[in-house]
């Protein structure tokens, strides 16, 4: 019997010898800038994965002013915590649905590994 080696290393994946960094958003709402404009998904019930970023929303704004990509919010990156609450992805989305005039995300970027 032959055993074939399905390992995968580190220089076998694209961007996995990228850092994962931290970083925190703090967005103001404003009368013409009220939706956050994100479409999340559960990530690993720890979090919510951006899956798409609408036009007109308070992040798209947000990403606008940004000068680096990596300050910019992005699809895949994952939120982490919402106005300091933390938890699951349920608890995050019902964080993100309080209407308050700023919002506060803590956000990872980098590469993401299912173990």
């Amino acid at each position: 019997m032959q055993v074939k080696d399905t390992r995968l290393f580190a220089t076998e994946l694209p961007g996995l010898d990228e850092p994962v960094t931290l970083h925190t958003v703090h967005l103001t709402r404003t009368d013409e800038y009220r939706p956050l404009g994100l479409k999340v998904a559960h990530w690993q019930n720890r979090g919510l994965s951006v899956m798409s970023i609408g036009d007109g929303g308070l992040v798209s704004k947000y990403n606008e002013g940004q000068v680096s990509e990596r300050f910019r919010i992005e699809e895949g990156d994952i939120i982490l915590a919402v106005n300091g609450t933390e938890g699951s992805s349920q608890t995050l989305v019902s964080a993100m649905a309080v209407l308050s005039d700023s919002v506060t995300l803590r956000i990872r970027k980098g590469p993401l590994l299912s173990v």
